[in-house]
């Protein structure tokens, strides 16, 4: 799969490939045409064995790249990673942390302040729109749709109904990711 994202990558402008990680931890397919990672666990999969040292290397080695991380993982886990990286390369917080515990219980822990995490809108609420946008502004949240489970054009037309600012929409249509 790494390989054949790659190869589309490489015929294909407009398409930025993530490295999926996974447990065997395989740094030394971390190459250079990666634009991130994608740090994906759900409950019922085979859980991350973050006591192996190739975890930390493979943290230190994301890190070092300044990739950011799409981080998908338990509230706890979450809050652990974000702690090792501790600010040195970009977070984002798939469906305003829907997944991760949840937006209330990341905001009540204070996720959001940290200025190296960034929420994505991916089948997101209107309320955690807003109050994320009212919050923190809209220098860290990013578009997101969550495809196939997100049509596209039905999430870009919520934030649109929002009346957000055009400046502002710019950022999480398209600037926030590229930067």
């Amino acid at each position: 799969a790494r390989n054949y994202l790659l190869e589309i990558a490489s015929e294909n402008q407009g398409i930025y490939p993530f490295y999926f990680v996974w447990n065997d931890f395989r740094i030394e397919d971390l190459d250079k045409r990666y634009y991130g990672v994608k740090w994906h666990h759900h409950e019922g999969e085979p859980p991350y064995n973050y006591f192996d040292p190739r975890c930390g290397e493979m943290i230190e080695a994301i890190c070092t790249r300044n990739l950011p991380i799409i981080l998908e993982e338990t509230f706890d886990q979450t809050i652990k990673i974000i702690e090792i990286v501790d600010g040195r390369t970009p977070i984002i917080l798939p469906h305003l942390g829907l997944v991760n515990g949840g937006f209330e219980k990341l905001y009540n822990a204070h996720v959001w302040e940290a200025s190296n995490v960034y929420a994505n809108t991916a089948l997101a609420g209107y309320r955690e729109i807003k109050l994320f946008l009212d919050t923190y502004g809209p220098d860290r949240l990013i578009f997101g749709s969550d495809y196939p489970f997100g049509l596209p054009g039905l999430l870009l037309d919520r934030l649109l109904e929002m009346r957000i600012r055009r400046k502002a929409l710019k950022k999480i249509c398209g600037e926030n990711i590229l930067r």
